[in-house]
Formats: C-alpha cells, sequence, structure tokens
C-alpha cells in the first residue's frame, strides 16, 4: 500500500485528488479528464505500478493492480453513480485476469 501511495503521490496531476477508499481501494479524481485520457492514465500508472520490485520482511515481491475508470457525466449524473461505475469496470477488470484497466461500458 506504502508503494501506491508513494507512486500516486508522484504520479497525478496537482489538480488531481487521490485517496485510500477502502481496504485495499484507492480512489483518484481527474478534474476535466474525458474517458480515454483517464483511461491511458489508468493504464500508466498500471504498468507503473506492475514494473515495480518491491521487498516484504526480506521477500522480493512483484505486484498489480486492477483499474476501473468512469467519468461524470458519460457514466452517471451524481458522483456517487460515477463511483459505483468506476467499481464494476474495477471488478470487471479483476474478472478478466487482474492487471488490467477497463473503463465503464467496456
Amino acid at each position: 500500500m506504502k508503494n501506491l501511495g508513494n507512486l500516486l503521490q508522484k504520479e497525478v496531476r496537482r489538480s488531481d485528488i487521490s485517496c485510500r477508499y477502502g481496504g485495499e481501494e484507492f480512489l483518484i479524481v481527474m478534474p476535466g479528464v474525458k474517458a480515454d485520457k483517464g483511461r491511458e492514465r489508468a493504464e500508466r500508472l498500471r504498468r507503473i505500478f506492475g514494473s515495480g520490485k518491491f521487498k516484504h520482511m526480506g521477500v522480493k515481491l512483484n505486484a498489480t493492480i486492477s483499474l476501473g475508470v468512469a467519468v461524470y457525466p458519460d457514466n452517471g449524473s451524481t458522483w456517487e453513480e460515477v463511483l459505483h461505475a468506476a467499481d464494476r469496470a474495477m471488478y470487471a477488470a479483476k474478472a478478466a485476469g487482474k492487471n488490467r484497466a477497463r473503463s465503464a461500458g467496456d
């Protein structure tokens, strides 16, 4: 989690908001970003995170992330609807084999 947090601090724009949303879930709010750019940014984060080598208790680990992308107003007219669409997209990425980014509506 710490490595992902560090990555988010380094890779998100100043205008973005990144935070831990749940146990192993993070949220990035990217004002003004359209669906295609959001997907590109998610893929970039996925690649960077997946290329990292992490250590835990002296053991080298490889880690991956699955990401869901949704945008306002295309995927919902409220923040709750957009968040739910992103959550569904993330679970679709996991179901497709993990280590993927999916957009709402894919």
